[in-house]
């Protein structure tokens, strides 16, 4: 992703941890349930999102996380 685009992203990481806490989930779990790898969802809430292979996936796994913590609503 472009650093542009990342820095829209910057410190929505924080947001994911709180939510994470407060359905008082591991990462593990949510990993689990959500069928997307931990080390993915490490890097959502570190905020890495150079780590994703691509674009694509950075987006497809950002949304699906962001559902799971009620974080996300579609637009209307």
């Amino acid at each position: 992703m472009s650093k542009r685009s990342t820095k829209k992203l910057d410190n929505l990481g924080s947001q994911f941890v709180d939510a994470r806490s407060k359905l008082n989930l591991s990462l593990e779990d949510v990993s689990k349930q959500i069928l997307i790898n931990v080390k993915y969802l490490s890097a959502i809430e570190s905020d890495n999102y150079s780590f994703f292979p691509a674009r694509a996936f950075a987006v497809a796994y950002f949304k699906k996380y962001s559902k799971f913590c009620l974080l996300y609503t579609s637009p209307s």
